[in-house]
């Protein structure tokens, strides 16, 4: 949950839109403030393969152009994902599939470079 990610940058706490985790979910107010980056880092018990999805709040002003960074057991994949809600199922965006290691696992997403609204709610990690 964005409660529990390690922030940086200004992130503005909303619940305007429905079907959040938790008690809301945080927007950087289309970078109005500069850059913001919020890292969630999750405790996966095994090492193994697991499906990495962002929770989303969808709405067509969501950037369509977030940085995403994954960092897993052969490194870091950086992607840009579309916040909109489009490709999500249930409200999750799947950003791929990756091995980890048991222990610390981390997900951070940034608005470098993204035009629209940023949001971070939760990470999920879905051992497959």
């Amino acid at each position: 949950d964005d409660d529990e990610a390690v922030l940086t940058g200004d992130w503005k706490q909303s619940s305007a839109n429905g079907g959040f985790v938790g008690s809301g979910y945080r927007h950087d107010d289309k970078g109005a403030t500069g850059a913001a980056s919020a890292a969630f880092i999750g405790k996966l018990p095994a090492a193994g393969t697991y499906a990495v999805r962002l929770t989303v709040v969808p709405n067509a002003n969501r950037s369509r152009n977030a940085l995403i960074r994954i960092e897993h057991a052969e490194g870091v994949a950086e992607i840009r994902a579309d916040l909109t809600g489009q490709g999500a199922s249930d409200g999750l965006l799947p950003l791929g599939t990756f091995r980890f290691q048991a222990g610390p696992a981390k997900v951070t997403v940034s608005n470098a470079g993204a035009k629209g609204y940023v949001l971070i709610d939760a990470v999920n990690w879905q051992a497959r």
